[in-house]
């Protein structure tokens, strides 16, 4: 029985960071949008959340040019890793 609420718990949480991730990337496209203060806050909570995970990966990388314009792809190889260390997560947690 806590296996299964340590599951579910861990995986709204991997839910919730890669929501977010996405939504740092779809907010890094509207920049004129960071006039309005309330957006603002919104895209500094979600950047202060996000960064500790991209920001090793970015710098790990450089990015990546597509038809001269750069790439950042930081938020694809952050899902992937969410993703790797969740199931690693719940093999331990099935194991136990």
């Amino acid at each position: 029985m806590w296996k299964l609420v340590i599951i579910n718990a861990l995986n709204s949480l991997f839910k919730i960071m890669e929501f977010l991730i996405v939504a740092n990337a779809i907010l890094s496209w509207f920049p004129m949008m960071m006039q309005n203060p309330t957006f603002m806050k919104i895209a500094a909570m979600i950047n202060s959340l996000t960064q500790p995970l991209l920001k090793p990966i970015r710098k790990l990388m450089s990015k990546t040019a597509v038809g001269g314009m750069p790439i950042d792809i930081s938020p694809i190889i952050a899902i992937l890793l969410l993703g790797v260390l969740q199931n690693i997560l719940m093999v331990i947690i099935a194991v136990i």
